[in-house]
């Protein structure tokens, strides 16, 4: 196959697609080159509950003169978008083959859009008789050699779901902590919790927060549970430990509120279970990922020819069993208090679940307000 391929793309393409049957969001094949991505799209997109909506748009991208806030998307290339095969989609757009041209299939509607823009262009206002769906084509941006992190505006290849910067806000007693990615910097999370045990209550916002911690983030752990507790066994090929945290000396006792989504993936996926299982906070939000083990990035690389960027592959090296005798799984973890926002929310910027997760811990605010508390970035 790869013999017969006519591209270096292609030739990648086979070479991803022997990893393909595992189904594993962390068994993925990363071809040179793939720390430097070439094209950046100009918004975002992700599942809410079962169904794919644009969430941000880049204002200057091309995809702001045909797509809306709020827009339901059926299809990428062809593929359709559902829960089981949006971790798919999703890297191939990024990591293995991202492309100038995005071929978008959006869900078509007599209803106004409520966008003061009024009509798009480049749009197949007609759609599919059969099926309602028309089709979008978005021109990405093409990253140059002087393009620095974080240039590719809303769908830059680094960021999450959500804002990429760590932020946070407080208000009345109540401290809302905004964590883009594990893991943390140390110094950066010493300095966060002796800060957190000033407040009544506190709002984890794991909201598209990916990676895995290293060790020195079970601090986060023992800093919640404020006891010595064996949170689960990490199971490898050869066999199992016991994942005990060490409660810290100063605790933080406050009320909490984890709040996730359907990219809250990796590590904050065990901290969102651990909260379920020993009781300690309520987690709100829509069902997570499924993306729980750890992983470890391998080089291919030969030495026959250093020159030459190597490629690599992502196997997935552990999983944790948690202390209830469950696997995260591919499920996800599904939340306490399942909150959505709507269609006319992700229209309107309006943050629902950001609201209710501040309700819970005792700050009164609306949906419209709290979608301004992390704005895109």
């Amino acid at each position: 196959m790869i013999q017969r391929a006519t591209s270096m793309p292609q030739a990648m393409t086979v070479v991803a697609a022997l990893l393909e049957p595992l189904d594993d969001p962390h068994v993925f094949f990363l071809p040179p080159g793939y720390k430097h991505p070439l094209v950046v799209y100009g918004f975002r997109f992700m599942m809410v509950g079962n169904d794919c909506y644009v969430t941000e748009i880049d204002p200057g991208s091309d995809a702001a003169k045909k797509l809306y806030l709020g827009e339901r998307l059926l299809s990428v290339e062809g593929e359709p978008l559902t829960r089981e095969n949006f971790w798919k989609v999703d890297y191939n757009l990024k990591v293995l083959s991202p492309r100038d041209l995005l071929h978008i299939g959006i869900e078509e509607t007599d209803e106004p859009t409520g966008n003061a823009a009024g009509d798009k262009t480049g749009r197949n206002r007609g759609g599919d008789p059969d099926t309602g769906e028309g089709e979008v084509i978005v021109q990405a941006r093409i990253r140059t050699q002087t393009d620095g992190p974080g240039a590719g505006g809303v769908h830059d290849q680094e960021a999450g779901p959500y804002s990429s910067r760590r932020a946070e806000f407080s208000k009345e007693g109540v401290l809302i902590w905004k964590i883009p990615r594990f893991p943390l910097e140390s110094d950066d999370a010493v300095a966060k919790w002796k800060l957190t045990k000033a407040y009544k209550a506190l709002v984890l916002d794991l909201r598209g927060t990916d990676g895995e911690w290293d060790r020195g983030d079970d601090s986060m752990l023992g800093n919640l549970l404020g006891k010595d507790t064996q949170v689960g066994s990490r199971i490898t090929r050869k066999g199992s430990e016991p994942y005990i945290v060490k409660a810290e000396k100063i605790p933080f006792r406050g009320e909490l509120v984890v709040l996730v989504d359907s990219g809250t993936s990796g590590s904050a996926e065990i901290l969102a279970r651990v909260m379920q299982i020993e009781k300690r906070g309520v987690v709100i939000g829509d069902r997570t990922a499924g993306a729980a083990t750890e992983s470890k990035v391998f080089s291919c690389a030969t030495g026959e020819e250093p020159e030459l960027e190597a490629a690599h592959v992502s196997i997935s090296v552990a999983e944790i069993r948690m202390a209830d005798g469950q696997t995260i799984g591919k499920e996800g973890v599904a939340p306490d208090d399942v909150v959505l926002p709507s269609q006319d929310d992700l229209k309107a910027g309006r943050d629902p679940q950001l609201a209710r997760a501040a309700g819970l811990a005792g700050l009164a605010i609306d949906a419209k307000a709290a979608g301004k508390i992390f704005p895109p970035d």
